[in-house]
């Protein structure tokens, strides 16, 4: 179950953009401004209706055409934002992802303050909260499966913050506007540029071409010498 949450996770941060704060809790006792996502947090849409997360799971797999985050308090301060995904067809779908955590936590807890990341073993199982270090120890792992080395990935340049850089650097390379980069990931400033990685090949696709092709212009702001002015005694 551990690593079905943590995979499902990793969807979900990857796609919406999260601060590992967001979703997983740590060891330190100090207090935090940002708040984990809760069940209560998450809404499911059926086109322009909401979705009772107590359908069974075929049917919300079947029938959810989108997926919302509401955020009660995060690391900016700002509050009450939402992140909206709809639903793909593909297996890495994020709205999935998200039904697959509502109905393994509800078939254990009512409870709506329960964080997404929450996963049981058994029936009996009290609940465990996700660490930062799953995330972390399951991104390493994938990397050495994948032998993403060859690709020029390390596996000490991975960690969880990975999936939110990760994000933003597809938004950008599929052409998606900066501003929308922005708001997708909450960032207050233009610091999510720091994210956006030119040593990616794709990075600089066709610029090269561009570049090199020939333009005819004529510099406006050119100003010309001006000839002298000859007075009676040079006459």
């Amino acid at each position: 179950m551990k690593q079905k949450a943590v995979g499902d996770m990793a969807l979900i941060a990857f796609y919406f953009l999260l601060r590992v704060g967001e979703y997983t809790t740590t060891s330190t006792t100090t207090k935090k401004l940002t708040q984990a996502f809760r069940l209560q947090d998450v809404t499911l849409w059926d086109n322009n209706t909401i979705l009772d997360h107590s359908l069974p799971l075929e049917a919300l797999l079947i029938r959810c055409t989108a997926a919302t985050l509401r955020i009660s308090n995060q690391k900016n301060g700002k509050r009450n934002q939402a992140i909206h995904h709809e639903a793909t067809p593909c297996d890495t779908c994020p709205a999935k992802a998200l039904i697959r955590r509502i109905k393994h936590i509800t078939s254990h807890t009512s409870n709506p303050n329960t964080i997404i990341s929450t996963y049981f073993c058994s029936a009996t199982h009290p609940g465990k909260l996700m660490r930062a270090t799953d995330i972390n120890s399951a991104l390493k792992a994938a990397v050495i499966r994948l032998d993403m080395k060859k690709h020029g990935f390390q596996v000490a340049q991975i960690s969880s913050h990975s999936l939110r850089a990760g994000g933003a650097m597809a938004l950008h390379i599929n052409k998606i506007p900066a501003h929308t980069i922005r708001k997708m990931g909450r960032w207050s400033s233009d610091t999510f540029l720091d994210y956006i990685h030119e040593q990616i090949a794709v990075f600089s696709a066709g610029l090269s071409t561009a570049m090199g092709n020939r333009i005819l212009f004529h510099n406006i702001g050119f100003q010309g010498i001006p000839a002298p002015v000859l007075d009676n005694a040079d006459t």
